[in-house]
């Protein structure tokens, strides 16, 4: 096949094919801990907050923020998979390095 008509048929495809094989958005487990984390209006806020949006911006992923009551609640949902990550202040200890990747 010729180049021009391979990237021709690429693009297409990209196109095409691009929106349904989009990645869900991820979901983001987070608590209120100011200043890593708070609620501002409707809007999340803080430390951790930014430095999230900056590294899903980087590598271009949509997600959501879902709210937990506690630390215990939010590590529980990343163990599940209910929650992809989670951001706040949470602190590494060894039996959460077992747990959690």
């Amino acid at each position: 096949m010729k180049p021009l008509l391979r990237a021709f048929w690429a693009v297409l495809l990209l196109g095409v094919l691009g929106p349904v094989y989009a990645a869900p958005p991820l979901t983001v487990a987070v608590k209120s801990s100011p200043p890593f984390s708070f609620k501002n209006g409707e809007q999340w806020d803080g430390i951790s907050v930014a430095l999230w949006r900056q590294v899903a911006g980087e590598l271009g992923r949509d997600y959501r923020f879902q709210a937990y009551p506690d630390v215990a609640s939010v590590l529980k949902a990343v163990a599940s998979g209910d929650a992809d990550v989670a951001i706040g202040a949470l602190s590494v200890t060894a039996d959460r390095e077992r747990r959690l990747d």
